[in-house]
């Protein structure tokens, strides 16, 4: 099994090859409103994904964020 500390260092790798930098909310509160991974291009948060898995899948599928943001999924 993958540990989170892991699946976060794959994640941050996978990022930065996009070029993405990774932020992880200083928020332990997981019904606070910031509380997640923000994803920044330069200074501007691009997307906030409340957990790893949501942050893995929006890495993974660039196809799918076009698609989130028609919705109003992306929490810009």
């Amino acid at each position: 099994m993958t540990t989170d500390k892991a699946r976060e260092n794959r994640a941050r790798r996978a990022a930065q090859r996009q070029g993405f930098a990774l932020r992880k909310s200083g928020t332990r509160d997981p019904l606070a409103l910031d509380f997640g991974w923000h994803v920044m291009r330069g200074h501007r948060k691009v997307a906030h994904l409340r957990d790893i898995s949501q942050l893995e899948r929006w890495l993974a599928d660039p196809a799918s964020r076009d698609q989130d943001r028609k919705r109003g999924d992306d929490h810009e």
